[in-house]
């Protein structure tokens, strides 16, 4: 016997909710500094294992640790082509460290002119674009289901044989009964929107205030590449 192991409409509705509530315009707006701190300020050191040891406990592989660590670095900085290449290692350096973050380290001519390539290249990074798209995507799975349901439903109609007493199923209704919700229906059976992005963004649009026209663009647009949602700097 198989077993349907798919989540059924309540169930979704309320995963891609919960998923929903998580995306934050603020987060994108934070998006090209941390991306651009983050790429320009690199990790020094590899991540080490974690070794469980006593508080100000010094043993001998942490000694030996700690002088690699340092011979790298010095070696590093001895191979730098130039100031700005230093500046930019003992910053992601200070970075890793959790000493400081190199804004804070940097002069700001410095940090400016490491950062400048970067910055140039998401000059045209949109944060309302990536919202728009992150919050379309995190609804797209129920309105993928929703409108396979849909034609299943609207198929079986159209293939039925006639007989003197033929059952009428009402779309509407029989996807209501599923689980789904009354406004998503709508959207689907009512208003026609024949795909999920669709779908998706003229539900939002009432949902959230906006416009269904702006929140599809803006989803075509980030589709070639798009961008995490970063964490906002402490």
């Amino acid at each position: 016997m198989n077993v349907d192991a798919s989540p059924s409409p309540a169930e979704l509705f309320k995963k891609c909710e919960e998923k929903a509530k998580g995306i934050e315009l603020e987060s994108y707006r934070w998006a090209p500094n941390v991306f651009v701190e983050g790429l320009t300020f690199w990790r020094i050191f590899e991540p080490e294992l974690e070794v469980e040891t006593q508080k100000h406990r010094l043993d001998v592989g942490m000694l030996h640790r700690n002088a690699s660590r340092y011979d790298y670095l010095v070696q590093i900085l001895r191979d730098s082509k130039d100031n700005d290449e230093r500046w930019q290692i003992l910053a992601a350096w200070l970075k890793q460290e959790e000493i400081c973050t190199p804004e804070d380290f940097l002069p700001p001519r410095i940090f400016k002119r490491l950062t400048k390539p970067l910055q140039t290249k998401l000059k045209r990074f949109s944060p309302t674009n990536h919202y728009y798209f992150a919050l379309v995507e995190a609804w797209r799975p129920y309105f993928e289901k929703l409108l396979a349901d849909y034609r299943m439903i609207r198929d079986h109609k159209r293939k039925s044989k006639p007989s003197r007493k033929p059952r009428v199923i009402i779309p509407t209704e029989a996807l209501t009964d599923a689980g789904y919700e009354e406004s998503a229906v709508k959207v689907v059976v009512s208003d026609r929107k024949r795909t999920a992005v669709a779908a998706v963004c003229w539900w939002l649009a009432v949902r959230e205030h906006c416009d269904a026209f702006t929140m599809r663009n803006a989803h075509s647009l980030v589709s070639v590449g798009s961008f995490p949602p970063p964490k906002r700097r402490k």
